[in-house]
């Protein structure tokens, strides 16, 4: 017979809540039979023409609800270097971001960190 643990399951058994704010959080943090909407941040880089700015302002409306556009110039590589993208995001509690640099190419870079991290490297 095979017995289906939850993560939180697990958690109670190894380390129970003392407390019941301690209980509270443990609770908070249980996967949803029904998913949160998820929150956009919409990011313009150092050097963005204002086609692309257009274009990121078309999306933003469309995602008005769950978005957040950041109005500065962001000299942000998400690629290379993440952990500034990761901070703005956990500060936004937002999993998706929209991201564009260059002046050349004018299509966004859409991305998706569920934990605020990047998972490869």
């Amino acid at each position: 017979e095979v017995v289906m643990t939850t993560n939180s399951e697990i958690a109670k058994k190894v380390n129970p809540p003392k407390t019941r704010k301690g209980k509270k959080i443990i609770e908070s943090r249980e996967s949803l039979i029904v998913e949160n909407d998820k929150k956009t941040v919409f990011l313009k880089g150092a050097n963005t023409s204002g086609v692309v700015n257009d274009v990121l302002t078309d999306i933003f409306k469309i995602r008005r609800h769950n978005g957040v556009m950041m109005n500065r110039n962001n000299p942000i590589l998400p690629f290379e270097d993440s952990s500034p993208l990761c901070e703005m995001m956990k500060k936004k509690d937002a999993s998706l971001f929209c991201f564009r640099e260059s002046q050349q190419e004018e299509t966004p870079q859409f991305g998706f960190w569920p934990d605020f991290r990047r998972t490869d490297s």
